[in-house]
């Protein structure tokens, strides 16, 4: 007689249902996709929900293909944007907008447009354009603060005052030329020819660098010297312009001679209170108008 004890044939399938357990799993599972089912049929779509649904996909497809309007849907996360000509705006800098559709509208018109982001009370940031490295220095030199001497100290105690350098502060826009390929085939020879020429190679694409940049603050609280922002640019010093009024070129922008723009893409730190007093004292000068600080 055939022992059972250890039979391992497979259950048939009709087995398997007509076990109690498995049977009530199949009905909870069939009852879950009857409600998917009729949940789905309940799920209508406004237009709107379509729309701005196909718009997506064809704002992430074209950003695929378009690294300047990806530039701009980047820059539009924390900025104002507008197109560029190179560094002319294409449309008013007060139509500076985030709005994802406008972005779109204005790539798929222009689309070698370069993303600027606009300056002044509209923007909500302030832009110093330093001409060179000599201005940048100069801009150090405006952050010095001489701080009086204390009452009835000498020079012997050392309290008679002290000069104070204070940090520039802001994030800097650079313009910044692609280094060319480097290979060695370029370059004949061995030894010290050959390390000659690596040098000489190095110090041409240096010198190929623009020393222009820019500086950007976030728009200042009233603590700061509001009011300084009521002119469209001011020349705060041979090779320093303090911008308040259009657009500046940002991340992802190319300009002439393949320069391209590196820029920060969050909002940058208020302005540091000594150059907000700086250029309200600009202004005092040339008005004749008495403005000061408003403290808190």
């Amino acid at each position: 007689m055939r022992s059972t004890m250890f039979d391992t044939k497979t259950p048939s399938a009709v087995e398997i249902i007509e076990d109690g357990r498995m049977k009530a799993r199949l009905a909870e599972l069939g009852r879950r996709q009857r409600e998917t089912v009729e949940g789905l049929k309940n799920q209508h779509q406004t237009d709107a929900q379509i729309q701005a649904e196909r718009f997506q996909h064809e704002s992430n497809e074209y950003a695929t293909q378009n690294a300047l309007y990806a530039a701009s849907r980047a820059a539009s996360a924390n900025f104002l944007v507008v197109p560029l000509d190179g560094t002319t705006p294409l449309v008013k800098p007060t139509d500076a907008t985030n709005n994802p559709w406008q972005l779109f509208n204005w790539w798929d018109k222009w689309p070698s447009a370069n993303p600027g982001v606009a300056l002044g009370r509209v923007g909500g940031i302030l832009a110093l354009k330093v001409d060179d490295l000599a201005a940048h220095l100069r801009l150090r030199e405006m952050a010095r603060v001489v701080h009086p001497a204390v009452e009835g100290s000498s020079k012997e105690d050392g309290a008679s005052g002290y000069v104070e350098f204070r940090e520039i502060g802001g994030y800097t826009v650079r313009l910044v030329v692609p280094g060319r390929p480097f290979s060695t085939r370029m370059v004949q020879g061995w030894g010290k020819d050959w390390t000659d020429a690596v040098n000489t190679m190095l110090k041409e694409d240096e010198q190929r660098q623009p020393e222009t940049f820019f500086l950007v603050w976030s728009y200042p609280s009233i603590v700061s010297g509001q009011d300084c922002f009521d002119y469209p640019s001011r020349k705060v010093g041979q090779g320093l312009t303090a911008l308040a009024e259009g657009a500046i070129p940002w991340q992802g922008s190319i300009l002439d001679d393949g320069i391209q723009v590196v820029a920060p893409m969050s909002k940058p730190p208020e302005i540091p209170l000594w150059l907000a007093k700086s250029l309200i004292s600009l202004r005092e000068a040339r008005s004749g108008l008495k403005m000061g600080l408003v403290a808190r």
